[in-house]
Protein backbone atom coordinates (compact mmCIF):
# COMPACT_ATOMS: atom_id res chain seq x y z
CA UNK A 1 0.00 0.00 0.00
CA UNK A 2 2.72 2.80 0.67
CA UNK A 3 4.79 1.68 -2.56
CA UNK A 4 0.84 2.92 -4.47
CA UNK A 5 1.02 6.04 -2.59
CA UNK A 6 4.54 6.51 -2.90
CA UNK A 7 4.16 6.26 -6.69
CA UNK A 8 0.95 8.32 -7.28
CA UNK A 9 2.92 11.13 -4.94
CA UNK A 10 6.06 10.93 -7.14
CA UNK A 11 3.69 11.01 -10.14
CA UNK A 12 1.66 14.39 -8.87
CA UNK A 13 5.24 15.89 -8.28
CA UNK A 14 6.41 15.25 -11.48
CA UNK A 15 3.61 16.31 -13.07
CA UNK A 16 3.35 19.50 -11.22
CA UNK A 17 6.82 20.72 -11.64
CA UNK A 18 6.58 19.93 -15.66
CA UNK A 19 3.34 22.46 -16.04
CA UNK A 20 5.04 24.79 -13.47
CA UNK A 21 8.44 24.98 -15.73
CA UNK A 22 6.67 25.35 -18.99
CA UNK A 23 4.27 28.17 -17.48
CA UNK A 24 8.10 30.39 -16.60
CA UNK A 25 9.49 29.39 -19.57
CA UNK A 26 6.41 30.39 -21.26
CA UNK A 27 7.22 34.16 -19.41
CA UNK A 28 10.80 33.78 -19.94
CA UNK A 29 10.58 33.45 -24.18
CA UNK A 30 7.82 36.49 -23.60
CA UNK A 31 11.20 38.23 -22.03
CA UNK A 32 13.66 37.31 -24.84
CA UNK A 33 11.28 38.23 -27.75
CA UNK A 34 10.83 41.38 -26.31
CA UNK A 35 14.22 42.57 -25.65
CA UNK A 36 15.38 41.10 -29.19
CA UNK A 37 12.57 43.60 -30.99
CA UNK A 38 13.24 46.97 -28.69
CA UNK A 39 17.23 45.74 -29.60
CA UNK A 40 15.88 45.10 -33.34
CA UNK A 41 14.18 48.88 -33.18
CA UNK A 42 16.85 50.79 -31.88
CA UNK A 43 19.52 49.14 -34.86
CA UNK A 44 16.94 49.68 -36.62
CA UNK A 45 16.57 53.35 -36.13
CA UNK A 46 20.51 53.80 -35.86
CA UNK A 47 20.89 52.12 -38.87
CA UNK A 48 18.06 54.36 -40.90
CA UNK A 49 19.69 57.76 -39.67
CA UNK A 50 15.95 58.34 -37.59
CA UNK A 51 14.05 58.32 -40.52
CA UNK A 52 10.30 58.26 -40.70
CA UNK A 53 9.34 55.38 -42.75
CA UNK A 54 11.69 53.03 -40.77
CA UNK A 55 10.13 54.65 -37.53
CA UNK A 56 6.78 53.69 -38.92
CA UNK A 57 7.83 50.23 -39.88
CA UNK A 58 8.95 50.06 -35.81
CA UNK A 59 5.65 51.14 -34.78
CA UNK A 60 3.82 48.19 -36.92
CA UNK A 61 6.25 45.76 -35.65
CA UNK A 62 5.56 46.32 -32.38
CA UNK A 63 1.83 46.30 -32.61
CA UNK A 64 1.34 42.97 -34.80
CA UNK A 65 3.04 41.67 -31.42
CA UNK A 66 0.38 43.58 -29.06
CA UNK A 67 3.55 45.78 -27.46
CA UNK A 68 3.73 49.32 -27.10
CA UNK A 69 6.43 51.53 -28.32
CA UNK A 70 6.85 54.89 -27.38
CA UNK A 71 9.75 57.18 -29.06
CA UNK A 72 11.12 60.29 -27.40
CA UNK A 73 12.86 62.17 -29.53
CA UNK A 74 15.62 64.34 -28.71
CA UNK A 75 15.84 67.25 -31.26
CA UNK A 76 18.06 69.95 -32.35
CA UNK A 77 16.68 72.91 -30.97
CA UNK A 78 16.91 71.50 -27.47
CA UNK A 79 13.48 70.21 -27.48
CA UNK A 80 11.97 66.90 -27.21
CA UNK A 81 8.94 65.39 -28.72
CA UNK A 82 7.33 62.25 -27.71
CA UNK A 83 5.45 59.93 -29.79
CA UNK A 84 3.34 57.27 -29.27
CA UNK A 85 1.66 57.12 -32.82
CA UNK A 86 3.48 56.81 -36.37
CA UNK A 87 1.51 59.87 -37.49
CA UNK A 88 3.52 62.07 -35.08
CA UNK A 89 6.66 61.34 -36.37
CA UNK A 90 9.45 64.43 -36.68
CA UNK A 91 11.38 65.53 -39.42
CA UNK A 92 14.27 63.12 -39.60
CA UNK A 93 16.60 66.25 -40.33
CA UNK A 94 15.94 67.49 -36.71
CA UNK A 95 16.79 64.42 -34.75
CA UNK A 96 20.22 63.96 -32.48
CA UNK A 97 18.67 60.99 -30.46
CA UNK A 98 15.57 58.81 -29.53
CA UNK A 99 14.97 57.25 -26.15
CA UNK A 100 13.47 54.03 -27.29
CA UNK A 101 10.64 52.53 -24.50
CA UNK A 102 8.74 49.26 -25.65
CA UNK A 103 6.03 48.40 -23.27
CA UNK A 104 5.08 44.65 -23.03
CA UNK A 105 3.11 41.91 -21.14
CA UNK A 106 4.68 39.69 -19.11
CA UNK A 107 2.06 36.64 -18.62
CA UNK A 108 2.93 33.15 -16.35
CA UNK A 109 -0.56 32.07 -16.79
CA UNK A 110 -0.42 29.05 -14.00
CA UNK A 111 0.38 31.43 -11.39
CA UNK A 112 -2.16 34.32 -12.53
CA UNK A 113 0.61 36.20 -13.41
CA UNK A 114 0.05 39.31 -15.77
CA UNK A 115 2.47 42.60 -15.07
CA UNK A 116 3.16 45.13 -18.01
CA UNK A 117 7.33 45.66 -18.19
CA UNK A 118 9.02 48.22 -19.95
CA UNK A 119 12.22 48.33 -22.27
CA UNK A 120 14.26 51.56 -22.44
CA UNK A 121 16.93 52.30 -24.78
CA UNK A 122 18.68 55.04 -26.43
CA UNK A 123 19.50 55.12 -30.01
CA UNK A 124 22.19 57.51 -30.94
Amino acid sequence: MSQIMKAFFGIFLIMFMTVTSSGILSGFMTVVEAQNLHAQIINELEDSDFNREVAKGCFKNASDVDDTLELTFYLLDNTTKTVADASQIPDSNQIIKARVELKFDYIVAFFGVRQKHVLSGYAL
